[in-house]
């Protein structure tokens, strides 16, 4: 595998700790935009490994990156060196 696609699936690997709160929330639709639908296969994957439904982790790469891992051709990272889509 290429180092993005490791990276994005370390990224969705973690997303069970981003969402094991419950916090009484509604639910919030979203709306697959062309950045999130080309993760699919991705979440699609996570979904069934971590037993999660697939719109929360669409909900958290939301949150976090809108779907996009690169700027100016270059890999989004944080101050604190994080890179992906969560």
């Amino acid at each position: 595998m290429d180092r993005m696609t490791l990276l994005v699936l370390g990224m969705v690997a973690i997303g069970p700790c981003a969402c094991s709160a419950s916090t009484g929330a509604e639910p919030v639709a979203i709306s697959h935009s062309p950045q999130l639908r080309k993760w699919q296969v991705f979440v699609s994957e996570a979904s069934r490994r971590f037993r999660l439904p697939q719109t929360w982790i669409y909900a958290v790469i939301d949150a976090e990156s809108r779907g996009k891992t690169m700027l100016d051709g270059r890999p989004i990272t944080s101050r604190a060196g994080a890179m992906g889509l969560m």
